[in-house]
């Protein structure tokens, strides 16, 4: 994917996030749904296990394939300029999303809740199921990658073509620019 004219002075950084953002539809569009329904996750609806860590392993895949498939919409639009008409635009909305602190924290408690719950499972049945083991193993990728996007972008931030953007962006008229852009 070619990185649009007035983001070439930061390309590396984009085509960073692209190759991100492809990992991710990857993840979403096969690896997601292929644990879910070819695996063996069908087994905790027959397991006479708690109907919280039922809900918990449901909420693993729904939640992963969630925030993969957000983020890669989002990093593989970074094109479209009616989007993001410039640099700062794109960053603020990816923060807005699932990068930044707060949210990465909160996906760290999530997937340490899911890790618990695979836990009880594994001591009061003996054994796990795979699929969601596998499922525990993506979301860790997928917060792994969360990281290295918020890095990309604090990385970007400091950028001339970053600030640029943000001082527009802070203009009295900005509100008025932006009307009159639509």
């Amino acid at each position: 994917m070619e990185v649009r004219e007035d983001f070439k002075p930061v390309e590396d950084k984009i085509k960073e996030l692209i190759k991100i953002g492809e990992e991710l539809k990857q993840l979403d569009q096969t690896e997601w749904p292929q644990l879910k329904n070819m695996g063996d996750f069908e087994k905790i609806y027959y397991m006479t296990i708690n109907e919280d860590v039922k809900r918990s392993f449901e909420r693993l895949y729904e939640d992963g394939r969630l925030i993969a498939s957000q983020l890669w919409h989002t990093i593989l639009s970074v094109n479209i300029t009616e989007n993001y008409p410039d640099l700062y635009s794109f960053v603020k909305y990816l923060e807005t999303g699932w990068i930044n602190e707060e949210n990465i924290n909160f996906l760290s408690m999530e997937l340490k809740r899911y890790q618990n719950d695979y836990d009880w499972l594994l001591q009061n049945y003996g054994y796990g199921i795979r699929s969601v083991k596998e499922m525990l193993q993506l979301y860790e990728r997928q917060l792994d990658l969360i990281k290295k996007i918020k890095q990309i972008i604090d990385e970007l931030k400091s950028d001339p073509l970053y600030t640029e953007g943000k001082k527009e962006e802070s203009g009295f008229f900005s509100f008025f620019k932006k009307l009159w852009k639509k």
